[in-house]
């Protein structure tokens, strides 16, 4: 496919949509129309009373009820969402969806699902395992990779870098391997470790460009990230999960970058 050139004529509908949408015209009213303008009312003064003894039980409220946790869209699982500057900015950027071949480019409404599926990258499949980034409790305090054995309620440190750092962990939907970004090598590049096995793997590695935020994709076959090769700006790329066949997924006419491949509808 030719992701590019669906992509920008998506992209010439949204934004055109979000034009519509934010600046449309306001409609006059009409001669002789009234105007209604609601006023607050008065809230009257409560009178003193003494205060009671006991409340009867039939009285007592009842306990409000937590609202369930909304159930993921089964339809954006197998979809990449990430974050763009389409008519956004870094610290306000738009949340977008697309297909992982680049097709059917979409905005979502807004962060919350691409927040849900995030967070359910840092755990396992099973979710037996969350991945965080902390610091190391000697030696240098580093900041290194640990996960939690949630079942037993135990934290082990899961990266041993000596000069770098380690963040943006993601874990495989099918083993217990884990993908993050580390700069160990001078440059931030996307690497692999298996649960208790040490060293790690590195799958990139670039001379100036940088490489973050990868995401395993459903079947654990590929990894999303955001890379700024070749032109300078953040894209978004694909590769198998051994580090072969790089190649960039979709060429934005805007930057695009923290990509999450959907896997779990939980």
């Amino acid at each position: 496919p030719t992701p590019e050139n669906g992509a920008t004529a998506t992209m010439v509908a949204l934004e055109a949509e979000a034009r519509a949408f934010t600046t449309g015209t306001p409609t006059p009213y009409p001669d002789g129309a009234v105007v209604l303008v609601a006023t607050e009312t008065p809230t009257p003064d409560p009178k003193a009373g003494a205060t009671p003894f006991y409340i009867a039980f039939e009285d007592i409220p009842p306990t409000n009820t937590p609202a369930p946790t909304p159930t993921f869209p089964a339809e954006l699982v197998g979809k990449i969402v990430f974050k763009a500057s389409f008519l956004g900015t870094d610290r306000r950027p738009d949340y977008m969806i697309m297909n992982p071949d680049g097709t059917e480019l979409a905005r979502l409404t807004g962060a919350y699902w691409y927040d849900r599926a995030a967070e359910r990258d840092h755990y396992s499949g099973d979710r037996r395992f969350y991945a965080s980034v902390a610091k190391e409790q000697d030696g240098f305090r580093r900041i290194q990779l640990f996960y939690d054995f949630i079942e037993y309620a135990t934290k082990n440190q899961l990266t041993f870098f000596g000069a770098g750092t380690a963040w943006d962990p993601a874990w495989s939907p099918v083993d217990e391997t884990v993908v993050f970004v580390s700069n160990e090598s001078k440059n931030d590049e996307i690497w692999l470790v298996k649960r208790d096995q040490w060293p790690a793997v590195k799958l990139t590695s670039n001379d100036w460009e940088w490489d973050n935020h990868p995401s395993f994709a459903p079947d654990g076959s590929q990894i999303v990230f955001m890379s700024n090769r070749n032109s300078g700006r953040r894209q978004l790329w694909i590769m198998d999960a051994d580090g072969g066949n790089q190649r960039q997924l979709a060429d934005f006419p805007f930057e695009a970058w923290d990509p999450v491949w959907v896997k779990y509808a939980d």
